[in-house]
Parts: C-alpha cells; structure tokens; sequence
C-alpha cells in the first residue's frame, strides 16, 4: 500500500502545482492558450518517458478509446480554464472533488470495487464541501465555476475511457500519450480556426510560453503517475487521495496570488479534502 500512496500523493502535488502556475497563463493569455500549452507539456513529458520504456502496441479497441479521452481531457481543459481566468485558483480547485465523485461511484458500480457507509459519508461530505465553495459574499452563488465543475465531468469521462486502455496496455502511459496526441490536434485546430485566436497566440511572450509549458510538464507528471496507479488497480482510492489537492492550492494560491477566501468557503475546501481522504481510507 505504501507505493499506492506515495503515487497518489505525487500525483496531487504535481498537479496542484501545475494548476496554481497555470492560472497565471490563462488569466493572461485565454483558456485556450492555457489548454494548448498545458497539453503540449504533456505530451512532451509522456513522449521522453515513452522512447525509454518502450511497449508501442495496442488494440484497435484500445485506441479508439484513448482518442476519446483525449478529446474529453480537452473539452475538460477548455472550461476549467475558463473558469480559472475569471476566478481564484483555490475554490476553482475545490471543484475538481466532482471528478473524484464520479470516478468512485465509477469504480463501486462498474469495476465493483466496495465502499463502506462511512466512505459514502465521504462523498457526501465532499458534495457538500464544492457545494459550500461555490458560494460568494452574500451567499450568491457563483456562476463563473460552472465551467470548472462541467470540466471536472468532462475529465471523469475521460479516464474513464482510458481505464480500460490502461488495463490492457504493455504499459500504462501509451493510452495517455495517445489521448494527449488527440487533445492537442482538436485544440490546435480550434485554435487555427480563428485568426483572432492566431493573433493571440502571437501576443505570448517567451516567458509566458516557458511558464506554460512548465507547467504542462507538471501535469503531466502527476498524469503519468495517476495511470501507473490506475494499473494498480486501487481506482476508488487513488483518485482520492491523488485529488486532495484542493487543499495543497489553497496554500500555494494564498502565496502565490493572495487568494481571499470566506469561512464558509474555507469550511467548504475542509469539507472537501475530509471527504476524500475518509472516502480514501473507507
């Protein structure tokens, strides 16, 4: 259990850390250019990791199924982004327990994977806690995460269609690679749909540029390790804890861009990160 753990736990560092530098790029630069370079990092880092380990083959059922993912990580990206240009990095982040939600409820009906009353009592806890987050002063409710938790059932979608890739693959990371391939070819073609978009691409500098795709290369960090601990087949658990995040941006945000949060917001990410973690343990 201890790999299990220390995977998940480098998972949720390297993507709370790839999340907090990307809001930068995309309060800057668009959700769409944040999309591109974050997934172009990805696909750099998966693509080094892949010449070294090798193992290139896989079905055509396979395939087809890692496409899919690919192009529901990039929706996913488009609308958390989004929502991230607009709002703080911490309660856009808390949104993210939706996807750790559904890939429980994924992995207790479909791969019947069990779940005590108690680890019940952790979902609840951490639609409660999003919930709580998604409110402003004034108890208004805050239209501009919608994107994000769409994102979030984009994203479940999609590792769900890479579970089974990942499972019957000689190695876990192809089914990513490949879903990154397809990511980065739809964004890219809306992107050069537009010369608007063309034009705004230009505007980024070398920095923004480096920072982005730095912030890609984290991601993909954390994605690599989460498909080596879905090949542990420990889904329930390791997206769990691998999704604690919430609380790791909450810190990193309130350094980084002094991030205000109210006590019904900051009860909200506590919720959350207990919910996940007594799902974890449950």
């Amino acid at each position: 259990m201890i790999i299990p753990i220390a995977l998940a736990l480098s998972t949720a560092v390297s993507w709370s850390a790839a999340g907090v530098i990307l809001k930068s790029v995309s309060t800057k630069y668009g959700s769409m250019a944040a999309t591109l370079m974050i997934a172009a990092g990805n696909l750099v880092l998966l693509s080094i990791v892949l010449l070294f380990i090798g193992g290139f083959s896989l079905s055509a059922y396979s395939m087809l199924l890692s496409l899919l993912g690919g192009v529901l990580t990039a929706i996913g990206y488009l609308l958390f982004y989004t929502s991230l240009e607009r709002e703080q990095a911490s309660n856009t982040f808390a949104t993210i327990e939706i996807q750790v939600v559904l890939l429980a409820l994924y992995g207790i009906l479909a791969l019947h994977e069990g779940i005590t009353i108690i680890g019940a009592g952790g979902i609840a806890l951490i639609l409660l806690g999003v919930f709580m987050v998604s409110f402003e002063k004034g108890r208004r409710f805050n239209k501009g995460l919608l994107p994000a938790m769409a994102a979030n059932v984009f994203w479940a979608f999609g590792w769900i269609a890479l579970v089974y890739p990942i499972a019957h693959s000689k190695t876990s990371l192809l089914p990513v690679w490949i879903s990154f391939i397809a990511a980065i070819t739809m964004v890219s073609i809306v992107m050069f749909s537009s010369k608007k978009r063309i034009s705004g691409l230009a505007r980024i500098s070398a920095g923004g540029a480096a920072t982005g795709l730095g912030a890609g290369l984290l991601s993909g960090t954390g994605n690599a390790l989460y498909s080596v601990l879905i090949s542990f087949k420990q889904l329930v658990f390791g997206t769990v804890l691998s999704n604690t995040s919430p609380a790791l941006v909450a810190v990193f945000a309130h350094f980084a861009y002094h991030d205000r949060l109210t006590m019904l917001q900051i009860a909200g990410i506590v919720f959350v990160v207990a919910g996940g973690l007594i799902l974890g343990a449950y």
